[in-house]
Parts: structure tokens; C-alpha cells; sequence
């Protein structure tokens, strides 16, 4: 028999767009059905028809093909088409089931009263085509059972009391038990490849580490209820606290179903994990339960389980960044043991967890492989507990508080401690440990401190926590270029522009040579990105960053990001020198590079001790014949010594009415050795050293 859900590329439909015109043959051109009996599908190119079903009494309603259709089908219902993104599995249901009764589906779903659904009857890949398939809907009428939310087996869906209910602490008031079943990992296991483009809501949401073609491991999860009562989680909705769809998707998310985590042979978690949890629901009932949880209202029935196929979006672990060696692969159930919505605990928490390890490889062309270790042993946390949640800390206490990223110590992330690390960033006082490595790189940079302040903004709610540190993505796909765009020698500035046509920018960092730095000033519109930006005086070092997550716009061509006042030119040419880190809307590093990076500082601009005279000497390093440019702002006479490193004058000669000009001096009588050639004026004066060879 066929695994539950096999991939398929999902389809996207919007039902604005009806590229259809047949009855049947979208969700857009639906086939009207009026109550309950049997139907039969017409014969479609695509066996796939769609009806459209308003209920006139609400209650549990059976959809089957049980021995009504001979090929192997399938049953979707949908309470929407408006915007409906649909595929071969369960993505968009309310409710759907795959081979129920041998290759034939059965489920059943709660439809309320004048609501409007929208059901497919499909095949598995085509096994229906010439073959029209006959289907029953029967409404169950009164759904009998404990109606008493106060009792430990109320049955959410019942709507007459059947007088079962029973309360603690009687002992039958028994509870659920979620369960990983293990074997099923193990089986389903093998490698595939992702391709994440921008702005990639499986980034977003954690499953996926990184852009551009990504090498995951896919398996399947097979969870079940082997305990004596349901496992309710609800209906998805702000009022119920089992959700959030405070997410890329912009779909209800259950908090706490599924989580994938990574170790290393030390028992050292690898920061790829992922919580997954979209729609949890009876997709089989092998236990001897009755289907009654979809995507409407979800759950797992005692007796039945869920099931997410390794073919399903985001259903792998992201391996591209992993070095090579041996791993445990672990995934746990309601991984935060939280109770259900009617707040029933599980029997045990000692079965939530399942795991394989593996040998990871990849051959000489990079492609990857994995082979399964046989007698995979348990992993304990560092508390000791098989499967446990506990982790060393980043001062290395085991469960210990200390929190990354607390710079002031006060065992909070707060933005104070985003501030704090760029002000030490600046001064080159900041105490480069681990707990201060937010992305767990190596290094420490602005990156960092826009991940604490991430956090402070826009964490803890969502799925993949901000705030689950380390963690930091590189986005290889977002480029941005940092370029000189003037320079104003008189008055002692230069102007940075920035290209980032992909993606906004949060925050900047880079380093400046060739000058020594007196101020900055931000020249993105304070309505867009207001800030102050932060430099050391004398230092080479600018750093921006928004602390309220203002941005700044895209830009196709360099545009105005800051204006860097010098207190002196140390070099005849100032650079960009290096970009630390540039970070986008999305708290990613960008792709930097530099263009047009420097310029030739003109020799009227060079000054020393206030002095109008300029200098270049080449070449430098010499041998004997030295060219010496002079350069003065106005017409001066211009005396030339050289000196030796005694301080004694070993050359000399007067230059009259120059303004600018180069001479050639024969040093072939000097020894070799490092010697100091001065030009002065009566305005002032320059040196430079000359290194005869």
C-alpha cells in the first residue's frame, strides 16, 4: 500500500484566474449540490471534480468512496476558493484523507449549519483516468457524548449528552499520549534539494537555513494518539492560544506539535532546528478511532494518528551548512508538553520523541549522502533526561540562565543591550565571548547587535523564535555595494552612497582608510531611516543602525547613506576599506561589495601642521633617482632637506616660485637606509620618508 501524501509538486490556484471553463474542473466552476446522497463524477481529463455544497444542518457529516469506486482516490473539503492555494496533499483543507479503506478514502468533518464547502473527489496520480468515480456524503445527525467541558473525556463535537461524561479524579479520567512512531523516520528518509528564492517565506519561518539551492533531508512523521482520550487542539483563531499566524505564510500555525532537532555525536544541538506545525488532523485511524479533527478544527482522535509525508513543504531538516560526520536526528511531539485546549495533559511525555542517526557524507563533487547507524543509542540532555529540552547555556551551565547577547548583565534581552554592543563595537571594548556571539560565527560585529535587536522587536511570537539563539542566515542573493560618492577636500568630507536594489537595509557597518575619522552624519531622509550614526574619533570605524527597525528604501543606483568628516589624511588615497556586515529588512547578512571605493588625494589636499604643501615621492622604495612632486596652493618658494635617521641634514635645495611641479633628485651617495625628506614653506611645512634600497 502507498505512504499517505507522496509529493507532488504543488499546484497554485487562485480562483480570480479560471483558465476552466468545464463544470467541475476548479473550485471557480464548481458542480451545485444541494444535500446528501450519492454522486457520480463526470469523466474529466484531470479526475478531479469540484463541487460546492452549502449545509442546511450542521453536524458530522461522512464523505466516502468506500466501495463505491474501484481506483485508488482521494477526498479534499474546503471551506474557501477565494485565493486558494491547493495541492495533492492536504495544504488549503479543512479536512482530507488518502486511502481510508484499502485504496479508497472515508473521512468524517463537523460542516456548520449555512456554511458553504467546497469538496474535490480526486485519484492518486491519475489511476482514475477513464473512470468516473462514484461517492456517498451522509450527514451523522446528532453526534452523541460527554458535552461537558468540565469533564476529562468532553467531546467537542458532540451535540447531545450521552450521559458518559466522567470527572477527576476517577480513574478512568485517563488523558492523551502523542507518540512519535520512530520506524517510520527511518524508512522514509533520503536527500533532495531546495531552491529558496528572495524573500522566501521557508526562511522566514526556519525551515530553511539559507538562499539559493539548499541539500535537505527529507523524512516523514507519522504521530499518534495512543491514549484514551483526544488530543484537542482547536479551532485556529486569535482567541484560541494554541495558534499564532503571526507568520510569512500569514496561516495558523500550531505552537507546539512538531519539533526537528539536529545533534552532533557530543550531544551538542546543531542550530538548524525547526517547529513545525501548520494543520494537525485524523489522516489515519489505525488504533480502531473514528476520524472526527481536520484543518477547521484540529486534533488527533484516540486511536488515530497524523501523518506529514517527506514529500510535504518544509517536512526535512536544511544539511547545507553542516560539516560531514555522525548526527542524531530527533523529532518531537508537543516538544513544550503543553496540555490540549481543554486542558488535558498526556498520560506520559516518555513516548514524545523519536530519532536515527545517521553518518553524513558527501563525495568529492559535494553532492551529499547519508547511511543509517545501526543500534542508535538515546540522547540525553545535560540534565539527563532521554529526549530532554535542557541545554548548556553560553557560559556552559547546564540549564543555566545566562542569555546570549546580554551585554549590561541583567539576565533580560532588553535594547539597552543592543546599544550597549554597538557603543563597545566603536570603542573596541566589547568582550568577544560566546555569549556575546549572537550567530555563533566567530565573529563579532553589528550583525549581532541587530539580531538582539531583532529579538527585542519581533520576538518572542512567532513559530521560529528571533530570539532562539545562535542563529544568523547569510542572504547570498541580496548584493550590496557601498561607493565613494564625493569628496570635498576643502572641507574635509566624503559622502558613502548605497546600492541595495533587493532588499531594505536595517543596518551598516564598515571600515574607512586613508583618514581619520571627526564625525558622521546620516544622509538617508530621517523620515525613512533616522538615525545617529556611531564612530570612534580618530578611528577608522562607522556603524548605523536603527534601533526602532526604520529602513532604508530600496535603491537600483548609490544613493546618499552618510557624510564622514576627517580630522586628517593619512594616506595619499582614502578607501573603503572593508564592509563588516550590512544587514536587510529581514535581519540577514547581506552580499557586500565595494565600488568605486577610492579615491587619489590630490596634493594641494595633502596638509601637515596645518601646511598648504603637498608631497608624492616615487618611486618608493629607490634605488638612486627619486621624482618628488610638490604641490602648493599658491606660488611659494619652497625649501627641500633630507634628513638621516640621526636627525642629520644629508641633503638640500631651494626651489623658487613653485606651485606645482616634480623634481628628480640623485641620491646615489646615500646609503642604503630609511631617510625623511621635508618640504616647507612660509605657510608650513610636509615629511614623507624615502627608503633607499
Amino acid at each position: 500500500m502507498k505512504r499517505l501524501l507522496l509529493p507532488l509538486l504543488t499546484l497554485l490556484f487562485i480562483s480570480s484566474i479560471n483558465t476552466w471553463s468545464q463544470p467541475g474542473t476548479s473550485c471557480s466552476t464548481p458542480i451545485t449540490i444541494t444535500g446528501t446522497g450519492t454522486y457520480t463524477t463526470p469523466l474529466t481529463p484531470a479526475n478531479d471534480t469540484w463541487y460546492i455544497f452549502t449545509c442546511d444542518t450542521g453536524g458530522l457529516h461522512t464523505f466516502k468512496t468506500c466501495s463505491l469506486a474501484t481506483c485508488d482516490t482521494k477526498i479534499y473539503i474546503y471551506d474557501h476558493c477565494m485565493g486558494l492555494v491547493w495541492g495533492e496533499d492536504n495544504q488549503g483543507t479543512i479536512q482530507y484523507n488518502d486511502d481510508y479503506c484499502a485504496y479508497q478514502s472515508s473521512l468524517n468533518v463537523g460542516l456548520m449549519q449555512d456554511s458553504t464547502y467546497y469538496i474535490r473527489i480526486g485519484d492518486y496520480f491519475g489511476d482514475c483516468l477513464g473512470e468516473a468515480i462514484t461517492w456517498n456524503m451522509s450527514n451523522q445527525g446528532t453526534i452523541f457524548g460527554c458535552t461537558d467541558p468540565a469533564a476529562c473525556n468532553y467531546n467537542p463535537n458532540a451535540t447531545s449528552n450521552d450521559g458518559s461524561c466522567i470527572y477527576w479524579p476517577d480513574t478512568n479520567c485517563t488523558g492523551p499520549d502523542l507518540t512519535v512512531v520512530e520506524s517510520e523516520i527511518t524508512n522514509s528518509l533520503y536527500f533532495d534539494t531546495e531552491t529558496a528564492a528572495a524573500n522566501d517565506c521557508r526562511v522566514d519561518e526556519g525551515c530553511l537555513n539559507g538562499y539559493g539551492l539548499r541539500d535537505v533531508l527529507r523524512f516523514t512523521t507519522w504521530i499518534k494518539n495512543i491514549g484514551a482520550q483526544d488530543y484537542y487542539i482547536g479551532v485556529p483563531s486569535l482567541s484560541n492560544p494554541q495558534f499564532s499566524n503571526n507568520n510569512c505564510h500569514g496561516h495558523w500555525h500550531y505552537e507546539g506539535y512538531a519539533f526537528y532537532a539536529l545533534y552532533d555525536n557530543l550531544g551538542n544541538q546543531i542550530p538548524i532546528g525547526y517547529k513545525n506545525g501548520f494543520c494537525v488532523l485524523d489522516l489515519e485511524c489505525s488504533g480502531g478511532g473514528s476520524a472526527q479533527y481536520g484543518c477547521g478544527d484540529m486534533g488527533i482522535t484516540s486511536g488515530c494518528g497524523d501523518i506529514y509525508s517527506a514529500g510535504l513543504d518544509c517536512q526535512f531538516v536544511d544539511l547545507t551548512d553542516v560539516d560531514t560526520g555522525f548526527y542524531q536526528l530527533v523529532v518531537r511531539v508537543n516538544w513544550d508538553h503543553s496540555p490540549d485546549y481543554l486542558g488535558r495533559v498526556e498520560e506520559t511525555y516518555d513516548n514524545n520523541a523519536a530519532h536515527a542517526c545517521i553518518h553524513f557524507t558527501r563525495d568529492g563533487l559535494g553532492v551529499p549522502n547519508f547511511g543509517l547507524v545501526a543500534n542508535c543509542p538515546i540522547i540525553y540532555d545535560c540534565l539527563g533526561q532521554p529526549f530532554g529540552t535542557a541545554e548548556i547555556d553560553c557560559e556552559g551551565n547546564c540549564d543555566g540562565t545566562a542569555v546570549r547577547g546580554d551585554v549590561n548583565q541583567d539576565t533580560t534581552l532588553t535594547q539597552p543591550d543592543a546599544v550597549l554592543y554597538v557603543d563597545q563595537l566603536v570603542d573596541n571594548t566589547l568582550n568577544e565571548v560566546t555569549c556575546n556571539d549572537m550567530n555563533a560565527d566567530g565573529e563579532w560585529t553589528v550583525f549581532d547587535a541587530a539580531l538582539i535587536n531583532n529579538c527585542i522587536l519581533n520576538g518572542p511570537q512567532n513559530l521560529n523564535d528571533p530570539c532562539d539563539f545562535p542563529f544568523g542566515i547569510d542572504n547570498i542573493i541580496d548584493s550590496v555595494t557601498l561607493s565613494i560618492q564625493y569628496v570635498d577636500f576643502w572641507n574635509h568630507y566624503l559622502d558613502i552612497a548605497i546600492k541595495n536594489p533587493n532588499y531594505k537595509t536595517v543596518a551598516y557597518q564598515f571600515e574607512m582608510s586613508g583618514i581619520n575619522i571627526q564625525s558622521v552624519t546620516n544622509l538617508v531622509s530621517p523620515l525613512e531611516y533616522n538615525i545617529t550614526p556611531s564612530y570612534a574619533a580618530s578611528g577608522q570605524e562607522v556603524i548605523g543602525i536603527s534601533y526602532q527597525g526604520m529602513l532604508i528604501n530600496t535603491n537600483s543606483a548609490p544613493d546618499a547613506l552618510c557624510r564622514i568628516y576627517w580630522s586628517a589624511i593619512t594616506d595619499s588615497v582614502i578607501c573603503i576599506d572593508n564592509i563588516i556586515d550590512i544587514v536587510n529588512e529581514n535581519y540577514e547578512a547581506s552580499n557586500t561589495f565595494i565600488a568605486n571605493g577610492c579615491v587619489v588625494v590630490p596634493p594641494i589636499a595633502i596638509e601637515e601642521n596645518g601646511s598648504t604643501v603637498a608631497i608624492n615621492i616615487f618611486p618608493n622604495p629607490a634605488t638612486d633617482i627619486v621624482n618628488v612632486f610638490m604641490g602648493l596652493i599658491q606660488t611659494e618658494n619652497v625649501n627641500l632637506f633630507i634628513t638621516d635617521g640621526l636627525g642629520r641634514v644629508v641633503f638640500t635645495n631651494e626651489y623658487k616660485a613653485v606651485s606645482s611641479q616634480t623634481v628628480q633628485l640623485d641620491l646615489n651617495h646615500l646609503s642604503r637606509g630609511v631617510y625623511n625628506l621635508t618640504l616647507q614653506t612660509n605657510t608650513g611645512k610636509v615629511t614623507k620618508r624615502i627608503i633607499l634600497n
